[in-house]
Order: structure tokens, then C-alpha cells, then sequence
């Protein structure tokens, strides 16, 4: 019943980790362009012709929105926007004395550019009392966009994004108007990992001193290596180190920081320190909340080594174990009856050095050397 308790308590945790990591993510702005030269107005953008200028006339906030006369065009920044979800486009229009045929469309292109794939009629111009008029803040019909400002939902699977704003037909004294065109995405974190400046893919089994994995030769009893890591963070949200942790005991982890900023990384260390002679493996993880690789894996490997004595004795030589009390010819240990001189052989049997710091006899009759 214990076990089925503490079972489900980590559960309940581990869900409530998730629920707040979901939770801690929502849409933000992250491109703006309100055409008051201010340090917000951070989506650059060109235009076709001194037809399109920046104008005082009319303005969805602030004081300035961007004009459109004749058959002209505005186009903005390609936006790599790989880092986010649920992207958007937002955009306030206005209209004066537009006619029929003299229209204003969005452009969406996933290409940088090179094709123009989306198409969207902002406003439909028509003769109504002498062209139409539309206010900041006031729909079109249709075919034109009846909310004001128009939002437009990225397609998810794309990775760059420009958008070009257009008029169509205008004569003298017609004009489009645009303002607060606003790219807006929910941000998510993006965990990379690096050893020795070479990415390592999450479930790497790779052995190698090109990617810092491969720990080499250590002694059992006094060795210890460590290797570092970068743990990036590639997205455009703070990454959530939760644990860092292996599955073997011959390896330990630590990091340098549980969160890391956007474009930021931490220090992972892992350390090996053998307990048994041989080579000796390990898998290495790391808990965070990157949604799609949330226990980041990669397998790292030493070889332990120790030192292992032998001694032989007789003709042929033969083992005397430690603690040996046999006395006998056939390993040398019966002396006889007359003063000699008996030799041994030490082996070292291990894969270490063997230091030899003294040999001595519990009795003056003998002398070692």
C-alpha cells in the first residue's frame, strides 16, 4: 500500500510539473511596428514608392500610422519564427474615400519572400457616397474583414514568415491606412546539447573523445575524471532544468544553474568515479521541460582500471596465495636445514601500476629483499 501511495504521489508531481510548465508559457509580442520611431517599432519593413509614407491623419494609437496611395506596397521583414507556437498576424486599418475595385490586401509569404502563398482582402473599396470611409476600429464587409483590427493565424509547420501589405486602384485623395501590425507567438524552450562544441542528439549512444563522452582509463581506487558540457538553450523561453542524474553508480551529474535563459547555456559536469575494475558504462539524463525531448539522454563510458599482486614460488612457479602457511619445496618456502637464499616472483595481474612500498619478515632469522 506504500508503494502504491508514493506511486501515485510522484505521479500527481510529475503532473503538476507539466501543468505549471504549460501554464508558464502564453502569447506574447514579440515584433512590433506602430510607425512612431520609437524603440518598440522593432518590425523593420520597406516600401514600393514614396506613395506609402508615414502620416499624422488618422492612427490606431500613438500618433502615426503608414498611408498607402495608388498601386503601392509595404513589405516587412522575413521573421524566422521556428521559436514559437501558435503564431499571429495582427493588423488596424482605415480607409478614405476608397471606390470599387480600389482595395487593400495582406500578403503572407513562408519563403522569404519568393512566393506569396496567402492571400487576404482587408477592405473591399466601394461607391457608397462618393467611396468609402473606414475608421481604425471599424470592420469592413465582406469581402473585406469585419473585425478590426484583422488577425490572422500563422499555419503551424512554418518556419519563416513575411508579410506584404498592398493597395490597389487608389486615385488622388484615396487612401489606405495601416497601424499596430503585431507578430505575436506563444515562446517555448529548446534544450541542445554540446561536448567539445559538437552537438550530442538526445539518446546518443556515441562513444567518443570528439563529443567528450568517452572518459578513458582511471584507476579503481584513486581515480577520478570529470567532462563538461553545454546545455543550451536554443528557444525563445527560460528552460527548466528540473534534475540531472545517471543510472549507474560509477557516474554522478551535476549543472551549474536550473534555469537557463533564451540563448544562454549551463555547465554540466559528470564525473567518473569507478567502483569496480573493467569498463564501465552509463547513461546520463537530464529532466527539463522542452516538450518534445523532456528527459534528454546520452551514453558515456570509462574503463577502471586497478592493481592486482601475485606471488610465485618453486620450480615450476606456483601461486602462494596471501596468508599462505604451507611450507613446502615445490613453492620454495622449506629452507632446510642450512643457511640460504630462496627468490620469489611478485606479478602484477591488474590493469594499474602496482607500488611496492616494503617487504619485511615477522622474524630476525630472515632478511627480505
Amino acid at each position: 500500500m506504500k508503494k502504491l501511495l508514493l506511486s501515485l504521489e510522484k505521479k500527481n508531481l510529475f503532473l503538476l510539473l507539466l501543468l505549471l510548465s504549460a501554464n508558464s508559457f502564453s502569447q506574447v509580442n514579440f515584433k512590433n511596428q506602430g510607425f512612431e520611431s520609437s524603440v518598440a517599432d522593432n518590425y523593420s519593413y520597406s516600401v514600393s514608392s514614396s506613395s506609402v509614407t508615414t502620416s499624422t491623419t488618422t492612427s490606431m494609437s500613438g500618433s502615426r500610422s503608414l498611408r498607402f496611395t495608388s498601386n503601392s506596397n509595404a513589405v516587412f521583414e522575413n521573421v524566422n519564427i521556428a521559436g514559437y507556437t501558435n503564431v499571429q498576424v495582427s493588423i488596424a486599418f482605415a480607409a478614405t474615400s476608397v471606390d470599387n475595385s480600389e482595395d487593400l490586401f495582406i500578403d503572407f509569404s513562408y519563403d522569404n519572400g519568393v512566393s506569396y502563398t496567402t492571400t487576404v482582402q482587408l477592405v473591399a473599396g466601394n461607391n457608397a457616397g462618393g467611396g468609402q470611409n473606414l475608421a481604425f476600429g471599424t470592420g469592413d464587409a465582406s469581402p473585406g474583414q469585419s473585425s478590426n483590427p484583422y488577425t490572422f493565424n500563422v499555419p503551424a509547420g512554418n518556419n519563416n514568415l513575411r508579410v506584404r501589405v498592398r493597395s490597389v486602384g487608389l486615385d488622388s485623395n484615396e487612401y489606405y491606412y495601416i497601424d499596430n501590425v503585431l507578430l505575436k507567438g506563444t515562446p517555448f524552450p529548446e534544450i541542445n546539447l554540446q561536448g567539445n562544441s559538437n552537438d550530442i542528439a538526445s539518446g546518443s549512444t556515441t562513444i567518443s573523445t570528439t563529443i567528450n563522452t568517452d572518459f578513458g582509463n582511471t584507476d579503481v581506487n584513486t581515480g577520478l575524471v570529470s567532462r563538461t558540457y553545454s546545455v543550451q538553450n536554443t528557444g525563445t523561453a527560460n528552460l527548466s532544468i528540473w534534475s540531472v542524474y545517471t543510472n549507474a553508480g560509477d557516474f554522478s551529474a551535476s549543472i551549474s544553474s536550473s534555469t537557463i535563459a533564451p540563448g544562454a547555456s549551463a555547465t554540466l559536469t559528470v564525473q567518473f568515479n569507478p567502483t569496480n575494475a573493467g569498463t564501465r558504462n552509463g547513461i546520463v539524463s537530464i529532466s527539463n521541460d522542452d516538450s518534445d525531448e523532456g528527459t534528454y539522454t546520452f551514453a558515456v563510458q570509462g574503463f577502471a582500471t586497478e592493481q592486482e599482486i601475485n606471488l610465485q614460488g618453486g620450480s615450476p612457479a606456483t601461486n602462494i596465495p596471501s596468508g599462505s602457511t604451507l611450507i613446502s619445496n615445490s613453492i620454495n618456502t622449506d629452507f632446510g636445514t642450512t643457511a640460504g637464499t630462496r627468490t620469489y616472483t611478485i606479478q602484477n595481474l591488474g590493469t594499474s601500476n602496482l607500488n611496492l612500498t616494503s617487504a619485511w619478515s615477522s622474524n630476525s632469522d630472515f632478511a627480505v629483499s
